[in-house]
């Protein structure tokens, strides 16, 4: 039954992207859906892309783990989304440029860019690694297949639906994607509502043992930092309409997020008493599945949750397809956006092997982009028009962060993470010139 429901999405989902890819997409098309998406198709695209991995299986492992702490790690990134919304959208969408890295040359320096071009591929290869470890334990819960051969179709349904609408079918398909994924997560919540009494000893906490006040601090810092200046979302604001649309759309997500936060730190609490507590967070959802869910139930949260996934995943190799093509091979042009949604997604599938959690390939890849990119390219932004970053002050604070940021991922001492951020501001400020 598992493969025949696997089988009935892959072939539906297919179906639709034809209905809405076009024949002959341009470039346009390709990498920022021709500018025409209203603000809800922004606005749904962007809840979508948020709610993968980590804000599937992850925060739900998470709230398993540490209770409603576990809210930061999404609730951080609404928060970093409502900076972006507020102070950011409008000045991004202005500059008419394809990808983020086009707007380091508006808001930095064209010297920049190759080196912030870098950073994303690499840090959105994590990422989309994290997905598709996240898709193939579900994958493989739902049909019983061999870890392998799941990680090749997973793959392969992610890197198809790139590869042949682009942005463009990405971002209207996420609206259909968001009714499943809502629907799915709501139904979940109910029956555990319904069928098990809410633990008498849950507190509401904003941080406790097992979360303390410096990760919260942490995740505030460099998971709210991801989404303040991010190459995803700033696709997204890109393909809008208008500067209006693009503002509206960003405040609809904000809402989604922190609606959607809600719901799963619920479900990961529900979880709590009714599953071992020696279950591995990234494993909660599955004991869930083999224990406790009925059949109609577990399947439906199997679709629900390949649905989150398989969006979030889109965004993030589109995210690195197109930087990749624009920014690093200098080629504005489908088909070679193409060869790297290909490269990527073969990329991405090797990474799953080292065999990282799904939030350890977020964090990894957080702590390099957000410590290196991040805080010049914000600054920048918000200084545009009355100040100049001077170029070379500016590629010093990418490379200083960036090296601290990666230093704090291997080593897992975030306190490198807060010396990266603080230098990288600090370098930037002191090379800020009025205009």
């Amino acid at each position: 039954m598992g493969i025949i429901l696997l089988s009935s999405y892959i072939l539906v989902s297919f179906l639709l992207i034809f209905v809405i890819r076009k024949s002959g997409i341009s470039t346009s098309e390709y990498f920022v859906s021709g500018r025409n998406a209203s603000y809800r198709t922004v606005g749904f695209s962007i809840i979508t892309s948020c709610i993968g991995a980590s804000a599937t299986i992850g925060m739900i492992g998470l709230a398993f783990s540490v209770g409603t702490p576990a809210f930061w790690w999404l609730g951080s990134g609404a928060i970093g989304l409502l900076i972006l919304t507020l102070f950011v959208a409008k000045k991004v969408r202005r500059t008419e440029k394809l990808t983020m890295s086009e707007t380091v040359d508006t808001f930095l320096s064209s010297s920049c860019k190759p080196i912030v071009s870098i950073i994303i591929v690499i840090a959105w290869t994590a990422i989309l690694a994290a997905q598709l470890t996240a898709m193939t334990k579900v994958v493989t819960a739902l049909t019983l297949l061999p870890h392998f051969v799941v990680l090749m179709i997973s793959t392969a349904v992610i890197v198809l639906h790139t590869f042949l609408g682009g942005q463009l079918t990405v971002m209207k398909f996420d609206r259909i994607q968001i009714l499943i994924i809502f629907v799915g997560l709501i139904s979940l919540l109910t029956w555990l509502f319904l069928n098990n009494d809410f633990s008498a000893e849950t507190k509401l906490e904003i941080y406790n043992d097992q979360f303390p006040l410096s990760k919260m601090i942490y995740y505030l810092l460099i998971v709210g930092g991801s989404y303040i200046v991010c190459p995803m979302l700033f696709g997204r604001i890109l393909s809008a309409k208008s500067e209006t649309e693009a503002k509206k759309g960003g405040m609809l997500a904000v809402g989604g997020l922190f609606v959607g936060a809600i719901i799963i730190v619920m479900i990961g609490l529900y979880a709590n008493g009714i599953i071992p507590d020696t279950t591995k967070p990234d494993d909660v959802l599955n004991t869930l599945f083999d224990l406790v869910l009925p059949k109609w139930l577990f399947y439906m949260v199997s679709i629900t949750l390949i649905s989150a996934i398989v969006s979030s995943a889109d965004s993030c190799l589109i995210t690195a397809a197109t930087v990749m093509s624009n920014d690093i091979f200098r080629k504005k042009d489908t088909n070679t956006c193409r060869a790297c949604v290909l490269i990527l997604g073969l990329a991405s599938m090797f990474l799953t092997f080292m065999d990282r959690s799904i939030i350890g390939f977020l964090l990894m890849a957080n702590d390099v982009y957000v410590c290196g990119v991040v805080v010049p390219v914000f600054v920048g932004i918000i200084f545009h028009g009355r100040f100049k970053i001077k170029k070379q002050t500016a590629l010093i604070a990418i490379i200083v962060g960036s090296s601290l940021g990666m230093l704090s991922a291997i080593t897992q001492i975030n306190t490198y993470a807060y010396i990266a951020l603080l230098s990288s501001f600090l370098i930037t400020v002191l090379g800020a010139r009025r205009v």
